[in-house]
């Protein structure tokens, strides 16, 4: 992706380089969630199946507003960022310390609902993405509730993604560092 954008700014391709740049900057904030760093990706090794899903688009998309501020909040004026490499492996590290108190909303919102946004039927698919739907609204709810008692551990994800991306760019010049991974 990095490759990509170089090589569309180089040639002056403005499609190129917002795509290049929207690509890069998704793999960034991919850094930032939690499902994203983890093994347990999916809840799968602690009967949590679907929570990654539940977490960024069912739960993203019945509380839009809430997120939309999440992002605003808190922020920071850019800064320089020294060692991206290093700065990348914190990030990594700040989201995976977010997946157990997640887990944890997330078991608690399924007992309290009995509602489980991982059984594998097209009617949880659609309900996932539905925000209207009422037989999952119980259990979003529940799950919202439960993770606000956690500190909203999904929100500071969304924020710190937000932030770290406005700090990734080289105030002084504009520049793109490639790492050395």
């Amino acid at each position: 992706a990095l490759d990509n954008l170089v090589a569309a700014m180089t040639g002056g391709q403005s499609d190129d380089i917002f795509r290049a740049a929207g690509d890069l900057a998704h793999y960034a904030a991919d850094l930032h969630m939690p499902f994203h760093v983890s093994k347990n990706f999916n809840g799968q090794f602690t009967g949590n199946e679907g929570i990654h899903k539940a977490v960024e688009i069912g739960l993203a998309v019945r509380n839009e507003p809430f997120y939309a501020a999440e992002v605003q909040r808190d922020r920071t004026e850019a800064a320089y960022v020294e060692n991206a490499r290093d700065a990348f492996f914190q990030w990594i590290v700040q989201a995976n310390a977010r997946v157990a108190p997640i887990l944890e909303a997330d078991t608690l919102a399924r007992k309290q609902t009995g509602y489980n946004p991982g059984a594998r039927t097209k009617e949880i698919e659609q309900e996932t993405e539905d925000p209207a739907n009422e037989k999952s609204k119980p259990y979003y709810a529940a799950l919202k509730k439960e993770l606000e008692a956690r500190g909203s551990p999904e929100a500071a994800a969304m924020r710190d993604a937000a932030a770290h991306l406005a700090q990734s760019d080289d105030a002084q010049g504009g520049a793109v560092e490639r790492l050395q991974l």
